[in-house]
């Protein structure tokens, strides 16, 4: 068994990750918000995004959890 610890993501490695996810640089507000949201955490941000199921990325910073 290996442990791996991961760092909180920064406000700008949310906002990379989230122009990698939708293949496009997305507003700093959603990538504000997910950041609080998520607290960087980067197993957080994958699952908020998965929950969206296709929800247009914009509105993701105005979506409930």
């Amino acid at each position: 068994m290996h442990h791996l610890w991961l760092d909180r993501l920064t406000h700008g490695e949310v906002a990379s990750f989230l122009a990698c996810v939708y293949g496009r640089p997305l507003p700093s507000k959603t990538a504000d918000a997910l950041h609080a949201r998520t607290g960087g955490n980067p197993f957080f941000l994958e699952e908020i995004l998965s929950a969206a199921r296709g929800a247009e990325p914009d509105a993701l910073a105005t979506q409930p959890l």
